[in-house]
């Protein structure tokens, strides 16, 4: 019975063993085929590869090293010689010569030896659209992320047609297999069934959230309309009852501004703004008009305090010391101006912006849309005409222009662009251009790119740099808008 009870603890050791072993191996296979993936996705984008690792481990075992003969106690009896006696639970060695038991038994350490990695087996499943020449690098980029050694490891690559690009997160179709001590049907589907169940309480908690703020937005609006219409109504009743049309008006707008704030109702009351047609998109028409016409200070103080402000303090920085000076002390003084002789000028001056065809804002949205090589090709044309090429150059912005910047500015352009984007504008230009980018960076972001570079280079068409490249100059020009950096100036 002692024999049989051993042998069981035997077993049950060893079982124990080969399912540590087993669990291990299988760690290690999901964080290296998640690794590896990873890599893949980031490098050559989603949908071109899927990579399967599987290992061999080692069993773990238990080594016992003795380290000095333990200190036995022994009894004396008649006709029998000395008797050793064994501590309880120590292996007894058969075949020992009697003169040798006293040798016995020894102190020992036990230690328990992991289980190690033995082998690596790696399978690639390439999309059969990716270029077949270029697979060797993939293959070495894997193998040494992996840390994959020569005649040890194994390494096979297999070319498949797949159905459908992988859009995000791959390793969790790949790799979503099912716990080894769950049943194959059993434990799926119960996990399964709690995954849907959790995303079904998710939902219908999501809807009666939508349905209770809707509900709650309507009795809101609701209520705000009839608030409105209620001071709306005592508004008109106080301006029918009141003597003084111009105390009535003064005092609507401040009654409505207290109660109904950033509210546009529609009133009869409502004061008109003139000149409401001068925009961003066509304050160069304006200031072209007024530099052209001379309208004068009185039409000047009239026009400037009706734009918004921003628009306002561009007039103002076109014109002489003083005349700013006269139009500011008109502007500050309150001035009562003749309605008909308002609407006349105003007229007048949407006509002429109407009428006018053209320039600096126009010119900008046009040419600034062509492709690189147009803007090359008409460049090439107008080499000959001087004045044209003086006008039109400062519209044709290329990627080039960006060598007439300074270190301070080239450094704000690096850190408002994306480093894939700024790696990608970078693979093809002119190296003097490159050092101006490569010396004003810090010793990660040269690391970065220039790892970019190397791994992507050949996957980028032409097509793929000049997008790049036209987002870069599209940032260097707003910079330039708002008077961060001085780029069309110095070109």
């Amino acid at each position: 019975m002692r024999k049989i009870g051993l042998l069981a603890v035997l077993i049950v050791l060893m079982a124990t063993t080969a399912t540590f072993a087993n669990a291990e191996g299988a760690t290690v296979e999901e964080v290296l085929s998640e690794k590896a993936q990873r890599t893949l996705d980031r490098v050559f984008g989603n949908g071109a590869f899927v990579a399967i690792v599987s290992v061999e481990m080692t069993a773990p075992n238990y080594e016992v090293r003795y380290t000095r003969q333990s200190k036995t106690s022994t009894t004396a009896q008649s006709g029998s010689g000395d008797k050793m006696q064994i501590l309880p639970g120590y292996p007894v060695i058969r075949n020992l010569a009697p003169d040798n038991f006293k040798q016995l038994p020894f102190d020992s350490v036990t230690r328990y030896m992991p289980s190690t990695l033995r082998r690596i087996k790696l399978t690639l499943i390439a999309n059969q659209s990716f270029p077949k020449n270029k697979l060797p690098a993939v293959q070495r980029l894997v193998e040494q992320v992996l840390g994959m050694v020569p005649n040890r490891d194994a390494t096979t690559v297999i070319f498949q047609a797949f159905s459908h690009d992988i859009k995000e997160s791959p390793q969790k179709s790949l790799f979503q297999m099912q716990p080894a001590n769950a049943s194959k049907e059993g434990g799926a589907r119960s996990d399964t069934f709690l995954q849907w169940l959790g995303v079904g309480a998710l939902g219908l908690i999501l809807v009666i959230f939508m349905v209770i703020y809707f509900y709650i937005q309507m009795r809101y609006q609701k209520w705000m309309a009839g608030f409105a219409k209620q001071h709306l109504q005592a508004l008109q009743s106080q301006n029918n009852s009141t003597a003084s049309p111009i105390s009535a008006g003064r005092d609507s707008l401040s009654t409505t501004g207290a109660v109904t704030g950033e509210m546009n109702m529609a009133s009869e009351n409502r004061i008109r703004k003139y000149f409401d047609f001068v925009d961003d998109s066509n304050i160069d028409k304006l200031l072209f008009i007024l530099d052209r016409e001379k309208i004068g200070m009185e039409n000047l103080a009239l026009l400037i305090p009706c734009i918004k402000p921003h628009l306002a303090t561009k007039i103002l920085a076109t014109l002489d010391s003083k005349t700013q000076a006269i139009v500011s002390v008109n502007i500050v003084n309150p001035k009562m101006f003749n309605k008909d002789l308002i609407e006349k000028f105003e007229t007048q001056l949407k006509n002429a912006m109407e009428c006018l065809i053209g320039g600096k804002a126009v010119s900008s949205l046009i040419l600034g849309a062509m492709s690189g090589q147009a803007k090359k090709e008409l460049l090439s044309v107008l080499k000959g005409n001087e004045e044209g090429y003086r006008r039109v150059r400062p519209y044709l912005i290329f990627f080039d222009d960006l060598d007439v910047l300074d270190d301070a500015d080239i450094q704000l352009i690096i850190n408002s662009i994306a480093r894939d984007t700024l790696a990608t504008s970078l693979i093809s230009v002119a190296p003097q251009l490159y050092q101006k980018f490569d010396q004003n960076m810090s010793k990660n972001q040269k690391a970065l790119i220039q790892e970019f570079i190397e791994l992507r280079s050949r996957l980028m068409s032409e097509n793929d740099v000049e997008a790049a490249q036209e987002v870069v100059v599209k940032r260097a020009l707003e910079l330039d808008t708002q008077g961060r950096i001085q780029w069309r100036s110095k070109i």
